[in-house]
């Protein structure tokens, strides 16, 4: 941790002496600012106690701040992979109803235009709309695997561009 850990000056440390005894809720409070890698100074402010007390505090619950800090960040990990792998469950289930919707509808429909006759006649559209819906729905899975490469326009010289050398200055 790179916390604050800067002793005050001697007079500040005379002012701050300990005082009365803190209160469970200061207690808490220290140590949840502890555990939120606050500086020493500022978790003296906010709680209106001395630094030594931050500091005794820091010392003797050292260990059980850090595997607080531990089982939080694997939990957020865990969470992480978990409710990552429900999006793409979620997203693989849209495909699956984009894909039924598509074998329904098939690739192509009729749009019906009416002609300068007044009649009117069918034309067969592309389906676009379900064919986008149905890509975006694949990029976004092929995201969520880290599967997804953004393609690069290439143009120019490639051993400039690639090795950094132009070949017109040597």
């Amino acid at each position: 941790m790179s916390r604050a850990k800067v002793k005050p000056s001697q007079e500040s440390q005379e002012q701050s002496k300990p005082g009365p005894k803190l209160t469970a809720e200061q207690r808490a409070t220290i140590l949840i600012m502890l555990a939120e890698n606050e500086a020493y100074a500022t978790i003296a402010r906010k709680v209106g106690c001395s630094w030594n007390n931050v500091e005794y505090y820091a010392d003797k619950h050292a260990t059980e701040i850090a595997e607080g800090i531990a089982r939080y960040k694997a939990g957020l990990i865990g969470k992480g992979l978990i409710d990552r792998q429900k999006r793409i469950e979620r997203l693989q289930w849209l495909a699956d109803m984009v894909e039924d919707e598509l074998r329904d509808k098939g690739l192509w429909f009729d749009e019906i235009k009416v002609a300068s006759t007044g009649d009117s006649v069918p034309s067969p559209v592309f389906n676009h709309p379900i064919i986008d819906k149905y890509l975006k729905i694949q990029e976004q899975i092929a995201k969520e695997l880290g599967e997804w490469v953004e393609k690069k326009d290439i143009t120019g010289d490639p051993v400039k561009m690639y090795i950094g050398v132009d070949l017109d200055k040597v």
